[in-house]
């Protein structure tokens, strides 16, 4: 029988690398993974923790199955961001990871030329440039995703409408991205839009991947009953000055509305697997709105402003100040 391996093609770049799925090691979330192929995204490139690039999902997944320190050719899952990491090289963290697949060997050479122009094109580019990416079996798939019922009722009605949402911005550019990246403001305020940039990068991340994600992870729990993290998500996200008020005021209006349908859904929610149905789709869809807004933030800025610099390389500018200012030998 041929061997199932997953293939992870970027289009544009005319290149594609091959990954072994670690059945054996991460059977459930290479389950989820499976389900949701064929994927198409849109690629990123971390820009704190080294040589990695990821590509954003719709799985929500909470396991920790295969938790490795990621070397070069690892392919894993980030939970809370909903992201495809693949590394191609050096990292800068020692936090290990849920590894889920593996690159094959020879393809190597292909994935650091890839991670490379990702890198370039959609971090160190003043005009960069959305990456397309495709994963799909490489061969015939390990075996057909298991078809889950579809519950009833009202908050999955909801959820399924944010998944819509969701799917519909999936590979398009949302028109409240668009406008805040051209320096378009909903709102009156200053003339600089940088710090609505900062602003929004941070608001949408700490909503999805701090907050909603860590709701998640409570409902979970069986101690933990429904009105606690019901009152919890209420007592967050209700009010003028709540995440979703701000978010509004930076132009993504379109979480807030979505937010306030949200709080409504809660009032009405029977048991903890609507909460989580419902949250979970909101989750969705404020992650993928950070990953756009993550994708259009002007990082290159900090290539000419902000410069990474060793140690010996600063004393060697303290040396030159104290020569030329007469302090020194």
């Amino acid at each position: 029988m041929e061997e199932a391996l997953l293939l992870i093609r970027w289009p544009s770049l005319g290149l594609a690398v091959r990954a072994r799925p670690c059945l054996r090691e991460n059977p459930a979330l290479c389950r989820q993974i499976a389900a949701a192929l064929p994927l198409e995204s849109c690629m990123g490139h971390v820009v704190i923790s080294g040589e990695t690039v990821w590509l954003p999902t719709p799985i929500l997944h909470f396991g920790r199955e295969n938790m490795v320190t990621r070397q070069t050719g690892d392919v894993y899952f980030f939970g809370s961001g909903q992201s495809v990491c693949l590394t191609y090289g050096a990292v800068t963290e020692t936090a290990r990871v849920n590894k889920f697949a593996e690159t094959l060997p020879e393809d190597l050479p292909v994935l650091r030329q890839a991670g490379r122009r990702i890198l370039e094109e959609t971090v160190y580019s003043a005009r960069r440039s959305q990456v397309p990416v495709q994963v799909r079996w490489a061969g015939p798939p390990p075996g057909p995703a298991p078809e889950e019922a579809r519950p009833q009722g009202a908050a999955y009605e909801t959820a399924e409408q944010f998944l819509l949402r969701a799917r519909a911005i999936w590979a398009k550019e949302p028109e409240e991205i668009t406008l805040l990246r051209s320096g378009v403001p909903l709102f009156p305020g200053g003339e600089e839009m940088l710090s609505r940039l900062v602003l929004a990068e941070s608001e949408t991340l700490l909503l999805g991947q701090r907050m909603l994600y860590a709701w998640l992870l409570m409902a979970r729990k069986e101690a933990i009953p429904l009105e606690d993290v019901r009152q919890l998500a209420q007592a967050v996200l209700a009010g003028e000055d709540s995440p979703l008020a701000s978010l509004e005021r930076l132009g993504l209006g379109s979480i807030a509305r979505m937010g306030r349908r949200y709080l409504t859904a809660l009032e009405a929610l029977g048991n903890k697997e609507e909460f989580i149905a419902l949250t979970g789709a909101f989750c969705i869809y404020c992650n993928r709105m950070h990953r756009w807004v993550h994708a259009v933030f002007p990082w290159n800025l900090g290539l000419g402003a902000f410069p990474q610099r060793r140690p010996d390389q600063l004393a060697a500018v303290a040396a030159l100040a104290r020569r030329l200012d007469g302090t020194g030998a």
